[in-house]
């Protein structure tokens, strides 16, 4: 009777954690947020969020930790050789996983506490910079080991790799700084291109989905190339498509407001 009493009570327990879990996710989560990241990372990073909220670690430190984690697991992948095993693939994927989670508990953890600050705004951005190229460099690294690169094409494809890859990212934090969060609007007489790389952009800022296909894709070299090549690609692509969509819109506004002030005056 006793033992399950006690059973009882540790499988409600872990229901009540699970509901506060959701809850923290649910707050935590932003309106069209990609797949991956939107399910997985940010929940795991909502149960990271509750296991800390009651220790002396801060939100910082939380951002500083996915910071390592991520540089560990990239060292690991730029030393591996191909072919490379299937546990060995698998250990990058839960390594960058719980990175990138323990990045979205920052954020969650700072709420919860009622802690958030612009400094911490500004470390969680310098961070991420700091995680993505770890991450970029080490598959080119590795790209450039399993295909037995020269040196040049190798700065090429590395250069490559995380200009394109980091440039969408860059693009849209400014943006976002700058000019706000509500999303350009899309005239139906701009380009097909412009409209079909804005209505899928956000998926290409999926990085939880990236680490998954990343990691998974050094047990085949030449698709990883592949992939990466073309998401830089579109990265790069989708970043114009930003910068044209605001283009005549922002122009248009400007002319406006100078005219205004000039009858004004």
């Amino acid at each position: 009777m006793l033992d399950r009493r006690q059973s009882s009570r540790g499988l409600g327990g872990l229901v009540n954690f699970w509901r506060e879990v959701e809850r923290l996710w649910r707050r935590s989560r932003k309106p069209a947020q990609p797949f991956w990241m939107a399910n997985v990372n940010y929940r795991v990073g909502a149960v990271i969020a509750l296991l800390l909220r009651s220790t002396p670690v801060s939100a910082n430190w939380v951002t500083v930790a996915g910071l390592v984690v991520h540089v560990l697991g990239s060292v690991y992948a730029g030393v591996l050789k191909p072919p490379v095993s299937v546990p060995s693939a698998l250990l990058v994927f839960a390594v960058w996983q719980l990175a990138f989670s323990l990045d979205c508990a920052d954020g969650s953890l700072a709420r919860e506490r009622h802690e958030t600050s612009t400094f911490g705004e500004l470390l969680d951005r310098v961070v991420d910079f700091m995680a993505h190229a770890s991450v970029i460099t080490a598959l080119a690294v590795f790209l450039a080991r399993a295909h037995a690169l020269t040196v040049v094409p190798a700065v090429l494809l590395t250069s490559f790799l995380i200009g394109s890859h980091l440039l969408l990212y860059f693009s849209h934090m400014l943006r976002n700084a700058i000019m706000g969060t509500v999303p350009p609007t899309v005239d139906p007489t701009s380009a097909w291109w412009l409209r079909a790389v804005f209505e899928h952009h956000k998926h290409l800022l999926d990085y939880g989905a990236f680490l998954l296909l990343s990691s998974l894709l050094l047990l085949v070299p030449s698709v990883l190339l592949l992939f990466l090549v073309t998401s830089g690609a579109l990265s790069g692509l989708a970043a114009l498509a930003q910068v044209a969509l605001n283009w005549s819109r922002h122009a248009r506004a400007d002319k406006v407001g100078h005219r205004s002030t000039r009858r004004g005056t």
